[in-house]
């Protein structure tokens, strides 16, 4: 889901919800048509090609879906619902999980002198015991410290780069076969992590390598996408259920229910591990909670695209692929050498403006030029940067303040409740009162004379040639909203993470860290920023570009972040592990200085030209 969230048919509801919103005809996109339309009597006119494609098809669907029963409806709800909980399991099993690492890695370097290392006995006694002298002192340790640091690293690099070769191919391939399919099978590496950690946690002193098989569940949620896979699928479902101008909104709602989750998670995983005793313990609540979801998944919540949708996917994906043999042909070296960076090849979509269509000259124009959706990827990008340098950070608190991982769920859950708070309540309400509102649409009463077809024709020509102009603009100043939300954001940011280093009482740094939580509004408002700005430029398929975002984030945040937090937190945590924080500020400082620089597109009217080839027996 949002760190939790497959080659086999769709599951039976979302194959259902597919075939009833899937009917021939001969539309480019037949299968809405049908079922939005049944109550008008002419079909197969030109209206959809001379009004504003994405508004049409995406009304169309919306009529479609109402249709269908609650069941088979697709809803950014069948994934709301289950998000709080499947954050609260993952969020209980944060500071356990350094606590582990931090034990086992304590055990061979630093082993005990009354048990000896390699003592299966000592291990337990070190895992489920009450010595929390030695767990301080194995806290406190800057050479268990570093090994710590570099054990996370390591896992995070290798699952980040196997992420940067599949995440786009999953994400894509969810476009072409759909969502919850796609979902379905990235899902199940997650519950293979879970297990492989359950049976390294028990059984490592039987392992060669020891705690070293943590990175087998690396390697094998690296080759289904990592969890960014998930995170851009189920954006992905949300996109094609949910209405542009409203996004902005259900990604709040989205990050809001999981910072509930993650505000409980932290600390009923500490109360769980006081009462046995043991830290492993939470990890089976988690891992039995991932194998309910990814049931829930594949049984319960229907497909959001349609069959035609998918097909359309198809076609486009066939056509690059001969593309590519007819390059291997013309340019064999420059074919070679894609094909060595084609793991890169998702990011295209971030750069290449789509095909423009015939007759929109203003729109192709509106491209030349304008980098704001490249700005807004790299800003995207550096974000992920410092949204890796949190497991750090829990290194830091049990360094310096001598917390446990009880203490640091507390201080989990005190940060994640101003979160939640935040995005549910105050974000939503901020975005109700001040972001513009769309102007009421006029409509010219009818009269007489306009029974006849061509005065009929021309007046709702009229009517309707306001419209596109009016949404253009409410949509550039929407845009601009969510920009300087974004903004906003951001410095909020940078001050609550450069304060840190200043302080060493532990009071000021969790009021620090709950002053930083209010900055949460960036993510779901530069993705309602990102995902405006595709659409301005033509684009269609929001799967290919949460894909190519996913890839950012598995490239930024499991490699270059890791890279970059990882070795700071190592080569400093004997001298001064404060660093971490002044380079998180450098970070912020390089995002915020991209989002200056994004310019938000002027209000440009399209399909208002061609009066007469607009069908009016068509309510747009």
């Amino acid at each position: 889901m949002a760190s939790a969230s497959r080659t086999s048919p769709s599951p039976a509801g979302a194959r259902t919800s597919a075939r009833s919103l899937s009917r021939p005809r001969r539309s480019r996109d037949a299968s809405a048509d049908a079922s939005a339309h049944s109550h008008h009597e002419a079909e197969g006119t030109l209206a959809e090609e001379e009004v504003p494609e994405d508004d049409m098809d995406f009304a169309k669907l919306a009529e479609a879906r109402k249709m269908l029963p609650w069941y088979k409806r697709p809803s950014s709800w069948w994934f709301l619902a289950i998000l709080g909980f499947a954050a609260f399991c993952d969020s209980s099993t944060i500071a356990p999980r350094i606590e582990v690492y931090t034990q086992l890695i304590c055990d061979e370097l630093r082993p005990n002198p009354i048990t000896g290392r390699g003592s299966g006995d000592g291990l337990l006694h070190a895992l489920y015991g009450d010595l929390d002298g030695r767990k301080k002192m194995c806290s406190a340790d800057p050479e268990v410290g570093a090994a710590v640091a570099t054990l996370v690293m390591a896992y995070a690099t290798v699952m980040g780069i196997l992420g940067c070769l599949t995440t786009g191919w999953w994400t894509s391939l969810s476009d072409r076969s759909g969502r919850i399919y796609v979902l379905s099978i990235v899902m199940c590496s997650l519950v293979f992590g879970d297990l492989n950690f359950l049976v390294v946690g028990n059984f490592h002193q039987y392992l060669p390598g020891s705690y070293w098989w943590f990175g087998l569940a690396a390697l094998v949620e690296g080759v289904f996408g990592t969890a960014s896979t998930t995170n851009a699928i189920i954006y992905a479902y949300i996109a094609d259920v949910v209405e542009p101008h409203n996004r902005a909104h259900i990604f709040s709602l989205f990050y809001g229910l999981f910072f509930i989750g993650l505000a409980i998670g932290p600390t009923v995983g500490g109360l769980i591990v006081r009462h046995t005793g043991s830290s492993l313990s939470v990890f089976y609540i988690s891992g039995t909670f991932n194998l309910l979801v990814l049931a829930f998944i594949t049984f319960a919540i229907p497909e959001s695209l349609t069959a035609s949708q998918k097909a359309k996917s198809r076609r486009q994906y066939e056509e690059s692929i001969a593309k590519g043999k007819r390059d291997a042909v013309d340019a064999p070296v420059l074919y070679r050498f894609k094909r060595i960076f084609g793991f890169l090849s998702p990011l295209t979509v971030i750069w290449t403006a789509p095909e423009t269509p015939v007759g929109n000259p203003l729109k192709a124009k509106s491209k030349i030029g304008d980098w704001s959706l490249v700005l807004m990827a790299a800003s995207h990008g550096v974000a992920m940067l410092w949204a890796t340098s949190y497991n750090y950070k829990f290194q830091y608190a049990s360094a310096v303040f001598g917390w446990t991982s009880e203490e640091i769920g507390y201080y989990l859950s005190v940060v994640s409740v101003n979160k939640a708070i935040f995005l549910t309540l105050i974000f939503p309400t901020i975005v109700k009162l001040f972001k513009p509102k769309p102007a009421p649409s006029l409509h010219l009463p009818s009269t007489p004379s306009e029974r006849d077809p061509l005065l009929a024709a021309r007046s709702t020509s009229r009517r309707r040639s306001s419209s596109p102009h009016a949404a253009a603009e409410y949509t550039s100043r929407s845009i601009a909203f969510d920009l300087n939300m974004a903004r906003v954001s951001v410095v909020i940011e940078f001050f609550s993470m450069f304060l840190i280093p200043f302080t060493n009482d532990p009071i000021v740094f969790t009021a620090l860290s709950v002053a930083n939580s209010y900055s949460s509004g960036h993510t779901p408002a530069a993705q309602s920023v990102t995902l405006a700005l595709y659409a301005q430029r033509g684009g269609t398929e929001s799967g290919k570009l949460l894909g190519a975002l996913g890839v950012l984030q598995v490239l930024c945040s499991s490699i270059l972040g890791q890279a970059l937090f990882g070795m700071t937190y190592v080569k400093t945590v004997a001298t001064f592990p404060a660093t971490i924080y002044f380079v998180t500020s450098a970070v912020i400082a390089v995002s915020f200085v991209l989002l200056v620089l994004v310019r938000v597109p002027k209000a440009i009217p399209i399909h208002t030209q061609d009066e007469t080839l607009v069908d009016v027996s068509v309510d747009v």
